[in-house]
């Protein structure tokens, strides 16, 4: 998907597609009611969504690991 698709819808219309799309994904024929560009808008809304939650917690991982280091280098520096 291209990183701009919901450039120009506001994040919670997008989070609003996304929760709607989770909630109908629990049972596919939900989902398969509706016709096919709602329903590919649907599944795009809860990827982008989740692609960006991915990202969000890899960075928060990487900074975790970046302050650890950093303070087991302290450590080892006053020892």
């Amino acid at each position: 998907m291209p990183a701009d698709l919901f450039a120009d819808v506001a994040p919670k219309v997008v989070t609003g597609w996304r929760a709607r799309a989770a909630v109908e994904s629990e049972s596919p024929s939900h989902l398969r009611t509706h016709p096919g560009p709602p329903r590919v808008a649907l599944l795009a809304a809860r990827l982008h969504e989740r692609e960006r939650e991915i990202t969000d917690r890899l960075e928060e991982l990487l900074i975790s690991l970046v302050h650890r280091i950093g303070a087991r280098a302290e450590r080892k520096v006053t020892e």
